[in-house]
């Protein structure tokens, strides 16, 4: 292993295997068990690994497993272990709750104080409902995990699913709308106003009806739905334990799906009554507006899944004819080949 230290750039760290002689073979090559590329490398940027980023120098520890990084402020150390999945979920697990958990959303935070952990600021943010339906779906699979499930794991996904009802319950158009965020003034959270701006037009903060002192943010894109639709099904199958929880999760499910399907596939915000930015699935838009070409792989992908998915679970002919209308007169199958070949610049994990 080497280790290169940088005046302001922090640590990386790179593993071989191999032979010096060997670096110039072809990448197909047998690079003594490594798989493809022979460098393993890591790279440790402050604050998250070191204290700051100018390293003075990096002394190898005495046990043979890490080293210490002298930097400007002091030593960090470092020791890189192998552990298993159950002991990493719970490390996870741990700072998550109840750091980062808001009325049932997953929510970044920040700190009053630099590396106190104890005056963390819960925020607001304009993907709290796909950031919460990742979680969701990893808590799920962590329950289905074990052979007799971790009630833990599902308990913290039903929470989770609770936070998604009430983004939804919240805009008084429940279940055929859903918001981006809501806050609740009095708790201080970062990015919820201190009011209403009754000239804002787009992306836009509204009072929450019937729930005083509340507000909840509008204008929810299609990465957001992406999110939710991913996380009912699997709540669906494999957290909601009763009739009367399965109920509440095909009722969100189904009242947003059936809502975009009898407004022409948009998805109207009951604020403007106009479709939201992102908001339309429709083959206008996605076949027949060129500004909308890098958006035709992946909406054309999601209304897909989202009907077989709707249809998988109620067999209802809505969901069955909408899926065949846009496959056999609209190719949407042709469309899909695209999703992801349009910008390999363009790239997150929320979109995949």
């Amino acid at each position: 292993m080497v280790y290169t230290g940088s005046s302001d750039a922090g640590m990386a760290r790179v593993h071989s295997n191999t032979d010096p002689t060997q670096l110039d073979i072809n990448i197909e090559g047998n690079h003594n068990g490594a798989k493809d590329d022979p460098w393993t490398w890591k790279y440790f940027y402050g604050p998250r690994y070191l204290i700051d980023n100018t390293v003075k120098s990096i002394v190898p520890a005495v046990d043979g497993k890490g080293v210490f990084v002298m930097t400007s402020t002091g030593a960090s150390y470092m020791r890189l272990d192998s552990i298993t999945l159950d002991i990493k979920a719970k490390v996870m697990e741990t700072m998550q709750y109840p750091r980062h958990d808001r009325h049932g959303i997953i929510n970044p935070t920040s700190l009053k104080v630099y590396g106190d952990l104890s005056t963390y600021v819960l925020s607001c943010g304009d993907n709290d409902g796909l950031w919460t339906s990742m979680a969701v779906i990893g808590l799920a699979y962590r329950h289905m995990s074990e052979k007799h499930g971790n009630e833990a794991a599902r308990a913290s996904a039903w929470r989770g699913f609770e936070g998604l009802e009430g983004l939804s319950t919240i805009t008084g158009a429940y279940p055929r709308y859903t918001a981006r965020s809501f806050c609740k003034v009095s708790d201080g959270n970062n990015g919820c106003p201190d009011s209403i701006d009754p000239e804002c037009v787009d992306d836009c903060w509204y009072y929450a009806p019937d729930n005083e002192g509340w507000y909840y943010k509008g204008d929810t894109s299609s990465d957001e739905l992406s999110g939710h639709f991913a996380a009912y099904a699997i709540l669906y199958d494999q957290v909601a334990q009763t009739e009367e929880q399965k109920g509440r999760v095909l009722r969100l499910m189904e009242g947003l799906l059936e809502g975009i399907i009898e407004n022409d596939l948009y998805f109207i915000s009951p604020e403007t009554g106009k479709r939201t930015l992102w908001g339309f699935w429709n083959p206008k838009e996605l076949n027949d507006m060129p500004e909308h070409y890098s958006e035709r792989g992946t909406n054309s992908l999601e209304i897909l899944a989202w009907c077989a998915s709707a249809y998988s679970i109620t067999g209802k002919d809505i969901y069955y004819n909408q899926f065949w209308e846009l496959v056999k007169n609209h190719n949407y199958v042709a469309n899909t080949l695209n999703v992801k070949i349009d910008s390999a610049l363009d790239e997150n994990h929320s979109d995949t």
